[in-house]
């Protein structure tokens, strides 16, 4: 996935930002979050350790910096230049409030059931200090 279609994005972006193009600079930002995303997961342990774990380290934090630098000057430029009077308001809006609540939905049971009082429920027990889960089902 990285190498067919975020290597040539992120060739294609870093080309378009040369010449000037903001769009292009939003979509070499946008590249550069994915990345920073893969390659932080390969450096601080969502893959085993292996051979190529300097070469994550690096290629993670080159991620990084180039993230910072684009970044501020992207956002150096005027708002109005990267959001335009026509740019749309509304729809982002909706489905950042309904990502929200799928959110919520979804994971709040499971932050909140344990902070609730009376947990744990009939039928749970507490497993000795040494167990590597402390709840289990009786």
């Amino acid at each position: 996935m990285t190498l067919l279609i975020g290597v040539p994005l992120l060739v294609e972006a870093a080309v378009g930002w040369r010449r000037g193009s903001t769009r292009a600079g939003l979509v070499l930002l946008g590249a550069l979050g994915y990345f920073l995303y893969v390659y932080a997961g390969c450096a601080l342990g969502a893959i085993a350790y292996n051979e190529l774990f300097l070469l994550y380290v690096v290629l993670f934090s080159a991620a990084l910096y180039a993230f910072v630098l684009v970044f501020a000057a992207l956002f150096r430029q005027e708002p109005a230049r990267l959001f335009p009077p026509g740019t749309p308001q509304l729809g982002p809006a909706a489905l950042m409030f309904a990502s929200t609540v799928v959110l919520v939905v979804v994971w709040g049971p499971r932050w909140w059931r344990p902070r609730s009082p009376g947990w744990p429920r009939r039928g749970w027990a507490r497993t000795p200090p040494s167990s590597p889960r402390p709840w289990i089902w009786q």
